[in-house]
């Protein structure tokens, strides 16, 4: 009773196959690409802590938080201009510094690509 009491078991809910909800873990991502993944995440931090305030501002807005360069010009206050020039500058030295790490063939997501707000693309 006691060992009942601290690791409860509750019932499947009615039509719930155990055994194939068991299976469903098939889709979860191998440790090569979650290593792979966690590396270039490290990779780009590093990357990123070499831009300049202004122009990591830039990125991290438009790429990881999905702004538009308007919404970026107002916030920072600057000429629509000067977001983007920052931006291309910006993704232009990550760019480099990842091939320079050997990271190559990172492509920038396309318009209509499945991208979503708040997700990181590629540099």
């Amino acid at each position: 009773m006691r060992r009942e009491r601290r690791a409860p078991v509750v019932a499947a809910p009615e039509g719930v196959d155990l055994v194939e909800l068991a299976g469903e873990g098939a889709g979860v991502e191998p440790i090569d690409e979650m290593v792979g993944r966690r590396r270039l995440g490290e990779v780009v931090a590093r990357a990123m802590a070499l831009l300049p305030e202004e122009q990591r501002t830039a990125v991290v807005l438009k790429e990881y938080e999905g702004l538009t360069f308007q919404e970026i010009a107002d916030l920072v206050g600057c000429p629509l201009s000067t977001v983007k020039t920052r931006l291309y500058q910006g993704l232009t030295v990550l760019r480099r510094e990842l091939e320079r790490k050997g990271i190559v063939g990172l492509q920038a997501g396309r318009r209509g690509e499945g991208r979503r707000p708040g997700r990181a693309r590629a540099v």
